[in-house]
């Protein structure tokens, strides 16, 4: 066997993280690789996975596994719109997922497409292929079973080649990260899956989610699974180093103040956004009970409306933060009438005598931050309105893609089964960001517009494929996202 170094150009460009090329018999092979810690040695030991094909001079041939529906398929009606749509649109998706995972590049994006369309589990994922003409753009898909399952077990043992993929796409300059949510298993996935705390006091096993989520993009970015047991400014820590980008920021819920958490993330300087209770001791409401808006430090514009702030910095382990103070005048009307409305009605606990006590916190969100000094306050009021826009994307992985609960046997399975969701969370805010730019989300949700996509079929006669009638719903939704149908 001779160095890589010496292998000709035309082999070297085949060479991708997680995988070793091998001249064996004068011929070259690919071959999937992975580190084991060696208990004995101290050290990373190299491990040998699973062949991958053999390279030519002709190109990467993938070997042979069991193959999905062939397109001669006795079907002669499948769904075509919504498929084709993500053909059209995705395909810098498709063509980095063949770079990265030559064997399985087309399996990878059929399965995120067959996930969002149908919310498809595992073993009806070759079922919905072979109903759709996914089978016809992506023929080299293997999604039966068996090969499914080997897919996952493989992709899974490729993490580096999947933090390669993320850095693929990322764009923009501000990142927020926050913990996501946890994933139940009734397997232990090699002690991956443990029990843990989270905010339904849910104890069973689960598996915790951290996301990373492009604040100028809007868009997910990056993902990392960990115990439920895992503590989570660790993992934070972990994913912002794995992840190689700068400017994130972890924005939190209001439940995950304590003084133990601020000090592991001053400790491990990760930049924070945490909002604070209205009673909280560090808020200081002197200038905003005076009522005079020269008592402010400024004010900026949010959804075209004023924000008064105040900004107090305060010394926390040996590190100094801020306190952002910010009011909504529109929300503390509302907030006034609300409370002012059940003590007419007299409500058990409303009274003037409260009112009049906290009539000044009306309308007030404050956040602690430790942020970089350029940050403006403005900015900091963006990063903490953007975790609504994590929360729908969160909701978007639980209701949508109903992927908060797995039945993977292995923590590789669930490393692959996460990444075709977190794929197909990808293809859902890349039609997310269509229509907002065509300000068509007051009409349409990305969901109902794959439904209307999908009533768009091809019909196979004499050998050909031919597009059906469209309904003309589905014509017009067509016509707006300027997809033209063949």
């Amino acid at each position: 066997m001779e160095k890589q170094a010496k292998h000709p150009d035309w082999v070297i460009q085949h060479k991708r993280p997680g995988t070793e090329i091998r001249l064996i018999s004068g011929k070259y092979y690919l071959y999937q690789i992975s580190s084991q810690w060696d208990a004995t040695l101290k050290r990373p030991r190299k491990k040998t996975g699973t062949y991958l094909g053999r390279i030519t001079p002709q190109g990467f041939k993938p070997k042979k596994v069991e193959q999905s529906l062939a397109d001669d398929s006795p079907i002669s009606i499948r769904h075509f719109g919504a498929a084709y749509y993500f053909e059209q649109r995705s395909r810098p998706i498709l063509q980095e997922l063949e770079k990265l995972f030559p064997q399985w590049g087309q399996t990878l994006f059929a399965g995120a497409v067959m996930r969002l369309l149908y919310q498809s589990p595992l073993k009806k994922m070759r079922f919905y292929y072979q109903n759709s003409y996914a089978s016809v753009l992506w023929p080299d898909a293997h999604m039966s079973d068996k090969a499914l399952s080997e897919c996952l077990r493989q992709t899974g043992q490729m993490r580096s080649a999947i933090v390669d993929f993320f850095a693929r796409f990322y764009q923009g300059s501000r990142f927020v990260l926050i913990d996501g949510t946890h994933i139940h298993s009734r397997s232990p996935l090699d002690g991956l899956a443990t029990p843990g705390y989270n905010s339904k006091k849910d104890f069973r096993p689960q598996v915790n989610a951290l996301f990373i989520f492009a604040q100028d993009e809007k868009t997910p970015l990056y993902y990392r699974l960990t115990g439920g047991d895992i503590r989570e400014v660790s993992s934070m820590k972990m994913a912002v180093e794995e992840s190689c980008l700068e400017n994130v920021v972890i924005v939190s819920d209001k439940g995950f103040y304590s003084e133990e958490n601020v000090e592991a993330l001053l400790r491990e300087k990760l930049h924070f956004a945490i909002p604070l209770k209205r009673n909280s001791l560090l808020i200081d409401y002197r200038k905003i009970q005076q009522g005079d808006k020269q008592a402010f430090d400024g004010h900026f514009f949010y959804n075209k409306r004023p924000i008064w702030f105040v900004k107090q910095r305060i010394r926390m382990s040996a590190r100094y933060c801020y306190v952002y103070s910010f009011l909504d005048e529109r929300l503390y009307q509302e907030e006034q009438r609300d409370y002012l409305e059940r003590v007419a009605q007299e409500r058990k606990g409303y009274t003037m005598d409260q009112f009049h006590q906290n009539q000044h916190k009306y309308g007030t969100l404050s956040l602690l931050a430790y942020l970089p000094r350029s940050t403006s306050a403005q900015q900091a009021f963006e990063y903490f309105k953007t975790r609504n826009e994590v929360e729908q994307m969160i909701d978007v992985f639980k209701n949508i893609l109903k992927a908060d609960r797995s039945y993977m046997r292995t923590a590789q399975q669930m490393e692959g089964w996460m990444f075709i969701n977190h794929l197909s969370l990808m293809l859902y805010y890349q039609l997310f960001k269509e229509l907002a730019r065509l300000n068509l989300l007051s009409r349409y949700s990305p969901m109902e517009v794959l439904q209307y996509l999908e009533r768009i079929y091809k019909i196979k006669a004499n050998g050909q494929w031919r597009t059906a009638e469209i309904p003309k719903r589905a014509r017009l939704i067509a016509e707006k996202l300027e997809l033209p149908i063949p």
